[in-house]
């Protein structure tokens, strides 16, 4: 019924039933020796109360209806079929979000969900591809074109020849590349090599520099970084963190873990101390001093160095 601004079936659509039978009349229910409201009219007026939440939640959620264009079906459908799946499953988890928000702010915090959902996608498919030694972007496609062929194979097996026989099952049907293909495409722009200690692809074989003796258009598979091992502090025992009952625990890594463990750092105060180095950082091109990084922390200076030190084996900054 739009024109009445009112749905063939409400939500509490039976909540009438309470309150059809119920009568006032001037002066009911008033005990005439103490002027206040007797038992039977109280409970009226506990079931009036309940009768106008359920009208103030019907009103909320045709609010919602009405601004988030949830009538228009058919262009919301239209919307959601060129979508992925596990995209349609990630904005389908974010519309309770929308009973707070207004549909421009909603529209635009789906979209920020979808590209941050896309770019670990990006992220975990590069480091596949770094992984099995992969370099540049066109071989990466070959890999996936051929990891694709595979999937979709016949299995071969001992008795290969009873194959004809039996009924086959029907291939399933190969889902569309979803928007996180864009973000692996070949029209990237390839950063220039660096000696950073992240391995980036050079644009082109004749800008391989030589490493450990070998020519130009080889590359050397970059080596495992062995795990840093905190020294631990004199006369310091190492704190012993609760998941349950630490804030903040399950953003750090597990050597992360054991670094707050030996400093007697909690998660908080490292995560705000690691996030005004990597902005300090970034202001001077990636290096830092020892010394600087120690002023910034603000703690004792053994527990700066070891910091320091940390910060550089995993390559965040490098020593200035």
């Amino acid at each position: 019924m739009p024109g009445r601004l009112e749905f063939e079936t409400e939500y509490f659509n039976e909540a009438e039933e309470a309150v059809q039978h119920m009568q006032f009349e001037p002066g009911d229910g008033i005990d005439p020796r103490t002027g206040q409201l007797d038992p039977e009219m109280e409970l009226k007026m506990t079931i009036m109360n309940i009768y106008n939440e359920k009208l103030n939640a019907r009103v909320d959620r045709k609010k919602i209806i009405f601004e988030h264009h949830l009538l228009e079906y058919r262009k919301n459908q239209n919307a959601e079929k060129k979508r992925s799946k596990e995209e349609r499953d990630l904005i389908n988890r974010a519309k309770p979000f929308a009973r707070m928000m207004t549909y421009e702010d909603f529209q635009e915090f789906c979209k920020g969900v979808e590209y941050e959902y896309n770019l670990r996608q990006a992220i975990t498919q590069l480091q596949e591809w770094r992984s099995v030694q992969i370099t540049d972007l066109k071989a990466g496609e070959k890999y996936e074109a051929e990891k694709q062929q595979r999937a979709t194979r016949a299995p071969m097996g001992l008795f290969d020849r009873l194959q004809t026989s039996r009924i086959s099952k029907p291939t399933p049907p190969v889902e569309a590349p979803s928007t996180a293909s864009a973000l692996v495409s070949t029209d990237l722009v390839l950063r220039p090599y660096s000696q950073t200690g992240l391995f980036t692809p050079p644009a082109s074989e004749a800008d391989v520099p030589m490493v450990n003796g070998a020519t130009n258009g080889t590359l050397t598979p970059q080596e495992k970084k062995p795990k840093y091992v905190v020294q631990p502090l004199a006369n310091t025992t190492p704190l012993k963190f609760d998941k349950e009952t630490v804030a903040d625990l399950h953003l750090l890594t597990p050597e992360e873990k054991d670094l707050c463990s030996i400093l007697r750092i909690y998660p908080k105060p490292y995560i705000a101390i690691k996030e005004t180095i990597l902005k300090e950082a970034l202001k001077n091109g990636g290096a830092l001093k020892k010394k600087a990084v120690r002023e910034m922390c603000r703690i004792d200076v053994n527990k700066g160095t070891r910091l320091f030190e940390f910060f550089v084996h995993n390559g965040w900054i490098q020593k200035a």
